[in-house]
């Protein structure tokens, strides 16, 4: 579009990731959350560095809803950290979002969840003003989760 007012629009302005392939770009980049040389590619052009900055701004709980949701968490590293930051400094909106999504991972079975997914639920519970019985609520349901899988 030569000569639109759109070419000038900011890549993730609100209104383009609503009505353009724009939001796709963070599955494009989830995709890549899935080996470990897709990591490595993202390690090498500096997108996760883009995505710790954008994990910051306060205004856009779309963008950091969709790098959560997107990236793929069965690898240590980059995309947990990132997840562990939205934990503990996003809006409350945000958090109480990535908090859900926790109970999502777990169902998914995501590697190691009963490791680093239990320590990202306890640092909750230690330093996040929270409702403190949504947390409790999403905790409970993970425990119970693990307790039925060592059943087996």
């Amino acid at each position: 579009m030569i000569g639109s007012s759109r070419s000038e629009e900011p890549f993730f302005s609100p209104n383009r990731m609503a009505t353009s392939m724009s939001s796709e770009y963070f599955a494009m980049v989830g995709i890549l959350t899935t080996s470990p040389e897709g990591i490595q590619l993202i390690k090498k052009t500096k997108i996760f560095t883009l995505y710790y900055f954008l994990t910051e701004l306060k205004s856009r709980d779309d963008v950091i809803r969709s790098i959560i949701t997107c990236m793929d968490y069965n690898y240590r590293g980059h995309p947990r950290i990132i997840l562990s930051k939205i934990l503990i400094g996003a809006s409350k909106k945000v958090r109480m979002y990535a908090t859900d999504y926790l109970r999502q991972l777990l169902r998914a079975d995501v590697a190691e969840f009963s490791d680093w997914g239990i320590r990202f639920l306890y640092t909750l519970v230690l330093f996040s003003p929270y409702p403190f019985l949504r947390l409790v609520s999403a905790m409970s349901d993970i425990l119970l989760s693990l307790d039925l899988r060592s059943c087996h």
